[in-house]
């Protein structure tokens, strides 16, 4: 059994792309630990490139045939293109391969490998990243595709209304796989030295300022609102009346406005440049995140609306910060516990500063909630012990369908309890 990774070099979260490169940009990467763990142990696996799609605009991808991408990714990665296995032929994948892909920059498109991946015999499991946009596009795609398995920080068809809304057809669980932090994320200072405040963390996402506002059209239509954090931006719009309990470094995701105007060829030219290489310089990118949440005794980094966590929830874990979150059952599944592991509030500004003065002023129960919070996430959300849990179920996966039919199987994750 390998697994196979589909399209790495198309998708920001298993390394930087090479448009991350050439903006120098220094992306999340959340899923390279998956690739670095398999190259660490001398597992076999193998790289599948259908050149549907790439990291670059349009305007440049023309020029740059979709192997060269994927080989520059490779070095710009430390991985060893001429050491790894890529092809681009999907029947040099085993029936007995699992193939991991992402929703996003595949399934979130008029996707070309649809007929191929379709026919084909082997395991396949998605990643749900970002399947907020483009979700019925999505949903029809998986369901073309066979999809056996999807994967999400929460289990979205216990949890989430939207997912159950848009993936009626699906009857299993989605896989629980946390995010897991970068090794840079560590406690290196005393909590009683910290600021005995809450600091605000996260990315802010309005739909109707991104590329394309019609991609959100089943977010908005289910949800009627333009925020994926709503709890940011409520934090945002209050953050002077909010600044005695929560200092705020949410940013919006494009600090400069896109460029819409497209009359004229230089005007459209132009504006596409901007969109891709100005406008998502990110403010919360100009400072040293690992030490901001080394200052605090707290933090709130809000949930995407759809119920999935923001990976700053881990990152400020380990680094020995509380965390606060809603209270939801996606912690519990995974063994969170409401005061033990974190903090958790009913997702109102007014209950959000309760929790913070009540602690701010019982210290000594916040300090014992970060102790076991920061243990937590060095157990739980380790990319080591992450990666090495993952890949084991998926061997158990793949164990599993030799002995039973596709459709028996119930595949549980090890992160839950």
């Amino acid at each position: 059994m390998r697994v196979v990774f589909h399209n790495p070099h198309t998708n920001l979260v298993f390394g930087r792309t090479v448009l991350d490169f050439l903006i120098r940009n220094y992306s999340y990467k959340k899923y390279q630990y998956l690739l670095t763990y398999l190259i660490k142990n001398k597992v076999e696996f193998l790289i599948y490139n259908d050149k549907a799609d790439s990291s670059l605009p349009s305007y440049l991808s023309v020029f740059i045939p979709s192997t060269i991408e994927l080989y520059v990714w490779c070095i710009i990665n430390n991985i060893n293109p001429f050491k790894t296995n890529i092809t681009s032929d999907i029947s040099k994948i085993d029936t007995q391969d699992i193939f991991f892909s992402f929703s996003l920059k595949n399934l979130d498109t008029e996707y070309s490998g649809l007929d191929n991946i379709s026919k084909a015999r082997f395991l396949k499991v998605f990643h749900l990243t970002h399947f907020v946009q483009n979700t019925s596009r999505i949903a029809k795609n998986a369901r073309k595709l066979n999809i056996d398995y999807f994967v999400a920080e929460n289990n979205l068809s216990k949890n989430s209304n939207y997912f159950k809304k848009y993936f009626p057809f699906y009857k299993n669980i989605v896989y629980t796989l946390p995010f897991v932090y970068q090794k840079r994320f560590v406690n290196k200072r005393d909590f009683k030295s910290r600021k005995n405040k809450c600091i605000a963390t996260g990315t802010l996402v309005n739909i109707k300022e991104t590329g394309n506002p019609n991609d959100f059209k089943d977010f908005y239509n289910f949800y009627k609102i333009d925020f994926l954090q709503p709890e940011r931006q409520k934090i945002l719009k209050n953050k002077k009346k909010l600044s005695k309990y929560i200092d705020c470094y949410i940013s919006n995701l494009y600090e400069k406005k896109l460029k819409r105007n497209n009359v004229g060829m230089v005007n459209r030219l132009w504006n596409k440049i901007h969109n891709a290489f100005i406008s998502t310089k990110r403010e919360y990118l100009k400072f040293n995140i690992v030490d901001k949440y080394n200052e605090y005794k707290m933090f709130i980094n809000g949930e995407e609306i759809n119920d999935l966590p923001g990976i700053g929830m881990v990152e400020g874990m380990a680094c020995g910060a509380v965390y606060i979150g809603k209270r939801d059952s996606m912690y519990k599944d995974i063994g969170m516990i409401d005061k033990i592991h974190y903090i958790g509030y009913d997702g109102t500004i007014e209950d959000l500063v309760k929790k913070i003065k009540y602690y701010q002023k019982h210290e000594y129960k916040l300090e014992l909630i970060a102790k076991n919070g920061t243990k937590f996430a060095k157990e739980m959300f380790n990319p080591d012990v992450a990666a090495k849990i993952f890949y084991s179920d998926l061997l158990k996966l793949s164990k599993m369908k030799k002995k039973h039919k596709k459709d028996n199987i119930v595949w549980k994750s090890s992160f839950t309890i």
